[in-house]
């Protein structure tokens, strides 16, 4: 998998907090959370239509699968390398990632 830790499944967005802070702050920040949100349930999805059980994520690919630059992309992770994130994917894992993942596609 190379130098960096496998992430923890299910992956965590990085989300900000938005309580007291100014509208226009606030907004910006409800779009980067959205975002965040976003790339993980598409990883989530990526991760569970694999099944291999070590998977690794580059940045460049899921920006560009959804529209973002690979900064943001990393940027929304809580755990994961310079430009790419690893993960351990076991059964228990997988059903773990279903129970969080939204239902709508």
């Amino acid at each position: 998998m190379g130098p960096h830790k496998a992430a923890s499944l299910p992956l965590q967005a990085r989300i900000k907090p938005t309580l007291n802070l100014r509208p226009a702050v606030r907004g910006m920040t409800n779009q980067s959370n959205q975002t965040a949100r976003r790339v993980v349930d598409y990883l989530h999805r990526e991760i569970l239509a694999n099944p291999e059980k070590f998977q690794r994520y580059n940045f460049e690919k899921v920006g560009g699968a959804l529209g973002l630059d690979p900064k943001k992309v990393r940027l929304s992770l809580a755990e994961a390398g310079p430009a790419w994130v690893s993960v351990e994917v076991s059964a228990k894992d997988r059903a773990a990632i279903k129970r969080v993942l939204p239902s709508k596609v």
